[in-house]
């Protein structure tokens, strides 16, 4: 019972006038004052240990390699539990000037727009509260908005030094060590150093940390201040998909698909790659250094550096702007759907990211995954000399993609080496399907034009017959033709000096089965050549 409660009932007895009734209200005034300043002392305390709670829970999350926006909706799953309200709970924080953990999170709250209208500024100052508390966190924070703008004027070098002050306070969370590996590998605010940017995303690996330890990886694999072993590659992406991190799926998947550091299985490739879809919209102000790469006559294919502001991640993406698609969205919507239906049906293909939207032109944007060694046509040189298993694996590559695109009844009808894609020598993929179109629908329709490049176009093409499967399998042979011999690469030069009509001509009276007759032995249907097992010799 109150004090209140226990006054009234010791002096009820005492009440002998209208003086003592007025001494005794008095009184009682004033214990009632003091009981309920007892009782807002309680409901303070209790309100003091949710905070400390949940910046207690904030702080494990971080370091079980949480994103800020994802802890920040743990935050509000805690509170509510808690019978709390969160926006009463973060107004009650404001004020608060001493716990730099509270400082991270009301700035997380302004950067994501969580409970307060967002303000990148306004974060930013947050973050620097708390690194002026001495937090490493703190430091940490400041140094990302520094490298993204976030807030405040983009600068490299003071990302990396605060990065750097955060590691050497003894940030316990991995990703500071793996943003510095990141600064020294391409040389971000800081002389480039490969050999130190392993040393610090080993470190990073060692903490669990899922970046540091892709990163890792990528370095055994490319040979990257480390001596490249495959093998060592194949462990640490392993590592990171059994963590539930989709970039170490992809890239289990990957070495799967190709034969990297492990034996070559399609079927663990597909079950790795299942988490890929669905697509995400990608705002255009997360791609840097954009640089153009080619053009056609439907759309422009360029490089750029996509920084994802939510995940943290970094990484170099090929986006493919389509002409004139903010008015006619036709080859745009084609390709798109053509990705999404092999996509989902067959993961291994070619990666789709998302969507976007050109700031100027409106035009849209399909972002794909990024081909680090170009185009077949352009690194024939550097195939012919390969391994004949070198050959045949990436042969391989080729024909499972062809027979994916076929798999969902569609036919390419624009298949030659400039729309082969390779993430390596030993790594291919088809692309452009924008004039893909299904079986069904071409076999109905009339010719509507002649696509593709001499000399891959099929004779019965160019004599009006309509697109069908064989037709892509007859591009994809002459393909064969590349890879594997040598002498058609002479051969690829005579063709270029020869007018199209002519050669047109040439084609259809089959000017080319002296070259092809080369091959009798190499020539498998797509299907054979998937199953084709290739002996380790």
């Amino acid at each position: 019972m109150s004090n209140y409660n226990n006054s009234f009932v010791n002096q009820q007895e005492k009440i002998v006038s209208s003086l003592d009734i007025t001494q005794m209200a008095n009184n009682n005034t004033q214990l009632y004052l003091e009981d309920n300043k007892f009782q807002d002392l309680l409901s303070q305390d209790s309100i003091n240990e949710i905070i400390k709670e949940m910046c207690n829970l904030y702080n494990e999350k971080k370091l079980n390699h949480k994103y800020s926006s994802l802890i920040l909706d743990i935050l509000e799953q805690f509170l509510i539990k808690k019978k709390q309200n969160p926006i009463d709970i973060i107004n009650y924080c404001l004020n608060d000037q001493i716990n730099p953990m509270m400082q991270i999170i009301l700035a997380d709250c302004y950067r994501f727009g969580k409970w307060f209208e967002k303000d990148e500024y306004k974060a930013f100052i947050y973050y620097q509260k708390s690194a002026g508390m001495g937090s490493a966190l703190g430091f940490f924070e400041v140094g990302v908005c520094y490298f993204y703008g976030i807030g405040v004027e983009k600068d490299d070098h003071k990302a990396f030094i605060y990065c750097q002050k955060s590691v050497e306070m003894g940030n316990p969370n991995g990703i500071a060590l793996a943003c510095l590996g990141f600064s020294y590998r391409y040389g971000i605010g800081v002389e480039k150093d490969e050999h130190k940017a392993f040393s610090y995303f080993q470190k990073a690996a060692e903490m669990g940390n899922a970046n540091g330890t892709y990163w890792v990886g990528n370095c055994y694999q490319y040979g990257i201040g480390v001596e490249k072993d495959e093998n060592k590659a194949f462990i640490y992406y392993r590592k990171l998909a059994e963590m539930g991190d989709p970039n170490g799926m992809s890239s289990v998947a990957e070495c799967y698909r190709c034969g990297f550091g492990v034996i070559r299985d399609l079927d663990k490739a597909k079950y790795w790659y299942q988490s890929k879809y669905p697509l995400s919209w990608i705002s255009f102000d997360e791609f840097k250094n954009i640089k153009m790469i080619g053009r056609g006559g439907f759309a422009t294919v360029y490089r750029a550096e996509w920084c994802d502001k939510i995940q943290f991640m970094n990484g170099t993406v090929a986006f493919k702007l389509f002409h004139e698609s903010n008015n006619y969205h036709k080859e745009f919507i084609r390709e798109l759907k053509a990705y999404c239906d092999i996509g989902l049906k067959d993961p291994t293909f070619l990666r789709c990211f998302g969507v976007s939207k050109d700031e100027v032109s409106k035009d849209y944007i399909l972002v794909m995954e990024y081909a680090l060694e170009g185009c077949l046509r352009k690194n024939l040189r550097a195939i012919v000399q390969m391994d004949w298993r070198d050959k045949l694996n990436l042969l391989q590559c080729i024909a499972y993609d062809l027979l994916i695109i076929h798999s969902q009844d569609l036919i390419h009808r624009d298949l030659h080496s400039g729309n082969i894609l390779l993430n390596s020598l030993k790594s291919a993929y088809i692309a452009d399907l924008g004039l893909s179109i299904t079986a069904n629908i071409q076999s109905k329709s009339n010719l509507d034009g002649i696509y593709g490049i001499l000399p891959f176009i099929a004779p019965e093409v160019l004599s009006k017959h309509p697109y069908t499967k064989e037709s892509d399998i007859y591009s994809f042979e002459w393909q064969n033709n590349e890879i594997i011999l040598s002498e058609l690469t002479e051969s690829d030069k005579k063709l270029q000096n020869i007018k199209n009509e002519d050669m047109q001509i040439d084609i259809e009276s089959d000017y080319r089965s002296k070259f092809i007759s080369f091959n009798s032995s190499y020539k498998y249907q797509g299907s054979k050549l998937c199953e084709l097992e290739i002996p380790n010799i």
